[in-house]
């Protein structure tokens, strides 16, 4: 079964969104005053690197030898998700890019942008011979506002974050396999009210989306699971690794759910590039779902608060 459970290696789904925070840095960029807005792309012209050019220096797994079901992820056609975000990138990335001292004022001090997304399982769908969920997350703006040091005085910007509309299918008998399905946001689209409205507008991957990547693992926890894992690979020459250590801690009510309470260090590199994060995440004992979930990224000697994503309740469909 060993195999099976290694996608942990991903940092648990989340680590991917957080890559995606170096390519917003025209949200911490004071320097830049026009009205502009930002699209997460993906590089298709990206070199593809093959698994031949990739040497294992270190590979360490514990905890995976006996790993069992404990329960079963529940999602049914009709269920209306509707989760809180709360998003502190621009000063947690902020305080990691910059040197200042913890007694001056930084350059730039940014409120935390919220927003509500909401999540539909729209219907089960034939695809490839196997049924999936469609599982619909909904566009959303999240405004925050942004104070930039001139002087001695602070100049204000309104700001927008727009989690875009996705769309993926679950496979409803192996439900860590997932599947992107095209929307119409997908394509470049010309400037909205809200661009007009905000001084600069950032569309991104909706943070929520990532919730719905089951890995293996949350259907395996029990009050004593602890994972870990340390690799270091050599990539076209470039050392790259990372060391994950999840561990459940204790149980917990969230919004009136029963949930495990996981705890999650992992730190990366790549280069002279590296970042260290502490999630926690909140997992519902009977449904299998994060109800709850925290993201801290070490900078200046300690943890920041990065985004924290909670379920407020779920409905059904009218």
């Amino acid at each position: 079964m060993k195999p099976k459970y290694l996608k942990l290696i991903t940092g648990i789904g989340f680590v991917a969104i957080f890559i995606l925070i170096l390519s917003i840095s025209g949200c911490l960029n004071s320097e830049e005053k026009e009205n502009k807005t930002i699209e997460n792309t993906t590089d298709e012209n990206s070199t593809i690197i093959s698994e031949k050019d990739v040497k294992i220096i270190k590979s360490v797994h514990i905890g995976f030898e006996n790993l069992t079901p404990t329960g079963k992820v529940q999602i049914d056609v009709g269920d209306v998700y509707v989760y809180h975000v709360w998003d502190n990138i621009n000063n947690a990335m902020l305080a990691k890019k910059q040197t200042f001292k913890s007694s001056e004022i930084p350059p730039e001090i940014c409120d935390a942008s919220e927003a509500d997304v909401f999540v539909y399982i729209d219907k089960i769908e034939r695809i490839n011979k196997s049924d999936y969920y469609i599982v619909r997350i909904e566009e959303a703006e999240a405004p925050y506002t942004c104070y930039t040091k001139d002087g001695q005085h602070f100049t204000e910007t309104e700001n927008a974050f727009i989690f875009k509309k996705e769309v993926i299918g679950i496979n409803k008998d192996n439900i860590s396999k997932y599947i992107f399905m095209p929307t119409s946001t997908d394509a470049q689209k010309p400037k909205t009210e809200s661009d007009k409205a905000y001084s600069n507008v950032n569309r991104r991957l909706n943070p929520v989306d990532s919730l719905f990547h089951f890995e293996d693992w949350i259907t395996c926890l029990d009050e004593k699971t602890k994972f870990i894992i340390d690799e270091v690979k050599e990539r076209n020459g470039k050392k790259e690794g990372y060391y994950s250590e999840l561990t459940v801690v204790g149980s917990e009510k969230v919004n009136g759910f029963d949930c495990f309470k996981v705890e999650q260090i992992y730190e990366g590199y790549s280069g002279t590039y590296n970042q260290k994060n502490r999630y926690l995440f909140y997992v519902d004992k009977n449904r299998r779902i994060i109800v709850k979930m925290e993201n801290y990224l070490y900078a200046q000697g300690g943890y920041i608060p990065m985004q924290k994503i909670e379920l407020k309740e779920i409905k059904k469909s009218q």
